[in-house]
This record gives structure tokens, sequence and C-alpha cells, in this order.
């Protein structure tokens, strides 16, 4: 379950498409479900294919439907991939330096989370 490749991308990129519309809403709820229940990645806590990724999923869900149990899951996705930073870290005896891949990018998913905001870096920023 990774951002680049599965629901935590289609929920990030499609979040405010059709808003009144029951059907897509259920199906993007359906989709945090599945991120929610297959937790997060489990060695991997960037935003392309990691688990501050998957926060985002969860942060735009929360956005779209205006439910708290989506932030607060998304704030939990976080404060996990930040926790594996610091493993990661430990074990290799340095950071990885890169927004997709690396600790900025769970530093800028830790900001937002506390922000409520589900603009994903660079692509929603820039746009």
């Amino acid at each position: 379950m990774q951002w680049c490749h599965g629901a935590p991308g289609v929920l990030t990129g499609m979040w405010d498409a059709a808003p009144g519309d029951d059907a897509w809403s259920e199906l993007l709820l359906a989709a945090g479900r599945l991120v929610w229940e297959a937790g997060p990645i489990r060695d991997a806590p960037g935003l392309c294919h990691g688990t501050a990724g998957n926060a985002y999923g969860l942060l735009a869900l929360w956005r779209r439907t205006g439910d708290e149990q989506w932030l607060e899951r998304a704030r939990a996705f976080s404060q996990r991939a930040a926790m594996q930073v610091e493993e990661r870290a430990a074990r290799l005896g340095h950071g990885r330096h890169s927004l997709f891949t690396g600790d900025e990018g769970v530093a800028l998913c830790l900001a937002s989370c506390l922000a409520g905001d589900e603009r994903l870096p660079v692509m929603d920023r820039l746009i």
C-alpha cells in the first residue's frame, strides 16, 4: 500500500473530485480504510513509497470528509514515519536526505499533520 502506486496516491490526487457524489466519496472512504488496515509501510518512512505518503492519503480524506478520525490516523502514520527515520538513522549511522524517499519528506508530513494541510509537498503547492 504505497502512495506512488496505490490507494494513498489516489486519495491525494482525487480527494477533491466530485464533492457531491456519494458513490465517489464511498470509493475514497474504502481506499482510506484499506490504507489504514494495511498499516504503516514496514521499513520505509518516506513520501513516495513509505509511511509518510500514506499519511498524506489519510490527511486528504480528512479534508474531504471533515471526520477527525482521518486526521488522527494521518497523525499516527506521520508519527510512525518519524520513528522509522530515527530507527533507520540509528541503524545506518546517518539520515537519508531526499524529499520523496528521505527524512525531509517525513518532516514536511509531520508539519502538515500539525497544521491540517493536506497538500502534498511540491506537487500541490506549486500548482
